[in-house]
């Protein structure tokens, strides 16, 4: 009985000898062998453009630049330069448009809500000014260029000789002085020639 056991156990092993019960990474049950591919990791392409470059945790790792940039500076004929010039060419067209979305938010978190009657009272620009002062003439031409969508906002200019009184209560020493007002509440002085973006800031209460 032992003997027919190996009999039978050598003829499956001989006639089993060229498919192989066993193939790499399986089982084969049923007697035909089968070949499983593994993929070896991706190795950067031999290239002098291949340059190492050291990370934030002090690992040194190989930047290699994208194919059509390979292999239009390894081999560079009309072909290679047209198919850089498209890589190019999407590569432009999207940092234009991140740049758009960018500056779309810049703009609308860096834009001044309109100024609103306070719970103080309305908001005024108490404008001190005197004649001969090229500043002034200056500062004239910044509160001529503010927007016009503030329907709440007075300019109101105080002449020296005409309300001295309102000088001396805002302590007003250089011309031009702007005093910004919300009723009878002083929200901000600006001494000396004020710019758009700090008159602005101050109308919204981020100056004081």
């Amino acid at each position: 009985m032992f003997h027919a056991v190996v009999f039978v156990a050598v003829i499956a092993q001989s006639e089993s000898a060229d498919r192989p019960v066993l193939s790499r990474g399986a089982v084969d049950y049923w007697g035909t062998a089968r070949t499983v591919r593994v993929k070896k990791p991706s190795e950067p392409r031999e290239s002098v453009w291949v340059e190492p470059v050291r990370t934030s945790d002090g690992r040194t790792m190989l930047h290699v630049p994208p194919r059509a940039v390979l292999d239009f500076l390894d081999d560079p004929t009309e072909a290679t330069a047209s198919a850089y010039l498209t890589w190019q060419r999407e590569r432009m067209w999207k940092l234009r448009r991140a740049m758009e979305v960018l500056e779309t938010i810049a703009h609308r978190e860096s834009k001044p809500a309109p100024a609103k009657d306070s719970a103080d009272g309305p908001v005024e620009l108490l404008y001190f000014k005197q004649a001969n002062c090229p500043w002034c003439d200056a500062q004239d031409r910044v509160l001529a260029a503010l927007p016009k969508d503030r329907p709440a906002l007075a300019v109101r200019t105080i002449d020296r000789t005409r309300d001295p009184d309102l000088w001396r209560k805002h302590s007003v020493e250089v011309t031009p002085t702007i005093v910004v007002r919300a009723g009878d509440t002083t929200v901000a002085t600006l001494r000396g020639l004020a710019p758009a973006d700090a008159i602005l800031g101050a109308l919204n209460g981020r100056s004081k």
